[in-house]
């Protein structure tokens, strides 16, 4: 595998791991809403002797936990695009040994294609509606990991939609430049 190729399967591995971690690390942990000896999750809140299950914005508990299983979707989805459906020792798609399938690849990319801006939406809308009722003061760092989560997705769809721009400047489609760097050239 030559040196581009890698660098650029980490690069996008890498975004959507450390959005899926950003996320679940959020959506999971009781430190969205904090007071003095009580913090608040999404799903519990804990004070300093018991804990609760209590929903404190079933709305924002809806947005982030719609997103997180768009982003594992997305994130399998793009593991099983690159990493098992790239090439294989002869350099072409690992079609030719009835190992893995080209369409299969292409179907995998556009799922994660598709649906990672929405999970990034999804995500920021979530934090939207939960820190507009609540005050800002008391806003804790779960909140502020899943804003991240969402951040840095909404980035990689602009670097995403960059790509696209450069590709059609210079006259080449954007599906066969995409597939094309991360397959097919040597």
């Amino acid at each position: 595998m030559s040196k581009k190729k890698c660098v650029l399967r980490i690069q996008v591995l890498l975004a959507f791991v450390l959005t899926f971690v950003l996320q679940a690390m959020g959506l999971f942990s009781t430190y969205w809403h904090v007071q003095e000896n009580i913090h608040k999750g999404l799903f519990y809140q804990c004070d300093s002797d018991k804990c609760s299950t209590e929903v404190i914005s079933q709305a924002a508990l809806g947005l982030e936990c719609t997103s997180f299983i768009i982003l594992f979707f997305c994130m399998l989805c793009a593991w099983t695009s690159i990493c098992c459906f790239g090439p294989d020792d002869d350099g072409i798609f690992m079609n030719d040994d009835g190992k893995g399938s080209f369409i299969f690849s292409a179907l995998c990319y556009y799922c994660w294609l598709a649906l990672y801006p929405i999970a990034g939406i999804l995500s920021l809308v979530g934090c939207i509606v939960f820190g507009s009722n609540n005050d800002t003061i008391d806003l804790g760092w779960s909140f502020y990991m899943c804003i991240a989560s969402g951040s840095i997705t909404i980035l990689a769809v602009c670097t995403l939609c960059m790509d696209y721009i450069c590709m059609k400047s210079s006259q080449k489609s954007f599906a066969r430049s995409l597939l094309y760097e991360m397959y097919l050239e040597n």
